[in-house]
């Protein structure tokens, strides 16, 4: 349940998924899932398929794996159908990229304590000589 539970979660944000298959003697007895972030490059399609591999990092380590021992499901990209999947989380990204911006925004007027980076003021200017606010 946990399993199908994480393929639709990646399948949904970033339109891919991907899973080792686990072998003994041969034959597959599992999958073992792994974060669409964690696959750093596709097979090549110009090379020969026994030499095609997907480039994992895992633990800190990067790895090569055989196109026979991964399973790839992924929305295709319209614009781009031999490449990545394509999920909502791309069309998420400017909106997440902004919320990211104006969080580092805050955080930073904080650490500075509040403070404004400049003062502008008009000399001779008194506001109790401006007159009431108009709203």
């Amino acid at each position: 349940r946990d399993f199908a539970k994480l393929f639709c979660t990646h399948y949904d944000l970033t339109g891919e998924f991907f899973a080792v298959v686990e072998e003994l003697a041969g034959v597959p007895v599992g999958l073992w899932p792994v974060p669409p972030d964690c696959v750093l490059a596709l097979p090549d399609l110009s090379k020969p398929k026994g030499e095609r591999t997907y480039t994992v990092t895992a633990g800190g380590r990067m790895c090569t794996l055989p196109t026979a021992s991964v399973v790839y499901v992924k929305r295709l990209n319209p614009a781009d159908p031999l490449g990545r999947g394509i999920g909502i989380a791309y069309a998420l990204g400017d909106e997440v990229d902004t919320d990211e911006h104006a969080a580092r925004y805050t955080k930073n007027a904080f650490y500075n304590n509040m403070l404004p980076g400049a003062v502008i003021a008009i000399e001779g200017f008194n506001e109790s000589q401006a007159g009431p606010a108009k709203a």
